[in-house]
């Protein structure tokens, strides 16, 4: 029971008491796993569940206990119980009866033959399978070949097409759309902010930063970090920049660090393990334990850029006072945002549709369920189309073992550019609709490394589709949306160190990327992630967006977040009074998931008020838009 009490630990969860204790102790036994794996199922069932605290009782064992049983028949759902013969002891043979036994020598296929069956795996349904193929005893190249367009699959038998599974803000409702779909229209534009992504020449390198490169990056971010304090408290923070870490101080002052783990990996925090790591040029890199127990409630994570108000009396241990985690980027300018919201379009209605890859289930490479979330544009008459990667999942079953007819490119120009050029050439409803594409680094065609460049667009299907970097920040009819298809929620939902009531972690989790003016302020990376830090410029938020996409493999949504310095120093508010005060955050969760369908997330803007139509900000964004969640 210790162990099982210590991994919980490592991941913020504690016993109430023995009886919660012993039901868990029970339901390790029951199912055969290991406490690590206990502790990992219940930290994912808390990211799900909302409301689930970090203090366990006895009475969430009988729910915790339903979704393990789900997940663990998920795992072994389509596995063959074959019972296995028992095993003899026999003697053992002596070589001379070794010598005697003859064994057949298998016929060998040469590489023409192999490469002719793989391909044809692809192409042939069981129901057209020779007999003689069938009753073979050498195994084919693929034990699970892909099923052809026409096969049925899971997704083409759903009962919850179209299903609404959340929406926020009903009582938005958008005035009926009116126009001459005869006629070609033109599909608005999109203005990018921020820095782009290709270097001079078209070329982008990338994984060529050392060590120093890879410093000065983390340096950068904890001195910006620094001066966003000293701008809002500029009394009590204004030596922030050049205290370090390490010197012995007996009266309170301000440092800026970044939170690093002690524990081996880095990866996961408790109270005991972590680290506050100063500035080059005001602590020369060094290190000192930060004390937490003074502190009511925080949230931490590895690579947390915050700043400290404490105690070191002995230069080795920094006692907090007072943590500053958040401190998020201004709005654009007034200026900038006009500039933004002319070059795109009046400031009128917006209906915007996001979905994030994979775009076909595990079963094909037949893109069925994009082909339905176009059909669902064309019918509501979409704006804007954007579209996250993955297109051609490394994850893919056809991918991973080499079961694909065509390179990795020609599938994505076959299935993705041309599937939807066909269909704003042929749907009058699309005609109008920008489709934005972002890749993802499960992408087998695109730059392995976050953040990438955008994906190559023919210059013929540049006029309606938008290729956009990972991360990248647009602005369309004056609504600013940052989006990214990296999946920081999940990565950091594992590391996170907190203390206090926290009703909505999923919103806590997504405030970490305003208040940190990152997309990735994780560090270290977990493996998959490809962060490449020779390009951190493009990590920044550019400004605090109305609108931030975040795909991510947790429970699709829809919230509110508040965009506000988390302190329990007294820093006064922004300007721009509450209405700034807040970002919508939107998780659209994956179009497929396996060999089933997923959703999709659908945002309605409504007309601003005539009296803020002449501004340049939008104020009241939030409450202008109605989410929903759907499934595909």
């Amino acid at each position: 029971m210790d162990t099982l009490q210590r991994e919980f630990g490592s991941n913020n969860f504690k016993f109430k008491d023995n009886d919660a204790l012993t039901q868990f102790a029970q339901l390790t036994e029951e199912y055969g796993l290991l406490p690590k794996e206990v502790a990992h199922q219940y930290d994912t069932y808390a990211s799900l569940k909302d409301h689930v605290s970090f203090d366990i009782s006895a009475h969430h064992a009988a729910p915790f206990r339903q979704y393990l049983a789900k997940e663990l028949a998920k795992e072994n759902k389509g596995a063959k119980n074959v019972a296995m013969p028992m095993k003899r002891n026999l003697p053992a043979k002596s070589w001379e009866e070794v010598e005697k036994v003859e064994y057949p020598t298998p016929k060998r296929q040469t590489t023409e033959a192999l490469n002719k069956a793989k391909i044809s795996s692809l192409l042939t349904t069981p129901a057209t399978i020779p007999k003689a193929q069938a009753t073979t005893h050498t195994p084919p190249p693929s034990t699970t070949p892909l099923l052809s367009p026409g096969t049925s699959t899971k997704f083409s038998h759903r009962s919850n097409k179209g299903q609404v599974v959340s929406t926020l803000n009903e009582n938005v409702v958008l005035p009926a759309r009116q126009g001459d779909t005869s006629k070609p229209q033109q599909p608005l534009q999109l203005h990018v902010v921020g820095e782009p992504l290709v270097l001079p020449g078209g070329r982008h390198v990338h994984m060529v930063n050392g060590i120093d490169a890879r410093v000065s990056a983390i340096d950068e971010r904890i001195m910006d970090f620094a001066a966003a304090l000293k701008a809002a408290l500029p009394l009590e923070a204004s030596e922030v920049e050049v205290h370090s870490v390490a010197a012995v101080s007996q009266e309170p002052v301000w440092v800026a660090g970044r939170i690093v783990s002690e524990a081996e990996g880095g990866m996961s925090l408790n109270e005991q393990s972590v680290l506050l790591e100063g500035s080059i040029e005001a602590s020369s890199g060094a290190r000192v334990r930060l004390d937490l127990s003074g502190l009511p409630h925080f949230r931490l994570f590895p690579g947390q850029v915050v700043c400290v108000k404490g105690v070191n009396p002995t230069g080795d241990t920094l006692v907090a006072q007072q943590l500053c985690t958040h401190l998020p980027a201004q709005r654009l300018a007034p200026a900038a945002a006009a500039a933004a919201a002319a070059a795109c379009a009046p400031a009128a209605s917006l209906s915007m549709v996001v979905a994030a890859g994979p775009y076909t289930t595990s079963e094909d490479v037949s893109y069925e369920p994009l082909t339905e979330l176009l059909k669902y544009c064309s019918d509501k008459q979409a704006d804007v189309l954007v579209l996250l990667g993955p297109f051609v999942d490394v994850e893919h079953p056809a991918v991973k073992d080499g079961r694909v007819d065509r390179t990795f490119e020609q599938l994505y120009k076959d299935e993705i550019l041309r599937r939807v050029s066909q269909w704003q050439a042929t749907s009058p409803q699309a005609q109008s609709c920008r489709v934005a594409l972002l890749p993802a680094v499960r992408d087998a065609h695109a730059v392995p490394a976050f953040p990438q460049p955008p994906l190559e667009v023919p210059a013929s299907a540049a006029e309606r589709i938008s290729s956009l970097q990972n991360p990248c920040t647009f602005t369309a009819r004056g609504l600013m949306v940052s989006a990214s298809s990296q999946d920081f929620l999940k990565h950091v939902s594992s590391t996170e160190l907190s203390r206090g009531p926290c009703p909505d972690r999923l919103g806590a989790l997504s405030a970490h990327v305003l208040g940190q003016r990152s997309f990735y302020p994780l560090m270290p990376a977990p493996l998959g992630a490809c962060v490449d830090l020779s390009h951190s410029a493009q990590l920044r938020l550019p400004c605090t967006p109305d609108v931030l996409v975040i795909a991510s493999d947790l429970q699709p949504f829809a919230k509110v977040v508040p965009v506000q310095p988390q302190s329990q120093a007294a820093i006064p508010p922004r300007a721009g009074g509450a209405e700034s005060e807040v970002a919508l955050v939107i998780n659209p969760g994956r179009l497929t998931k396996a060999a089933a369908g997923g959703t999709f997330a659908h945002l309605l803007l409504a007309p601003a008020p005539a009296a803020e139509a002449e501004g340049a900000a939008s104020t009241a964004v939030h409450q202008r838009c109605r989410v929903e969640i759907r499934r595909i």
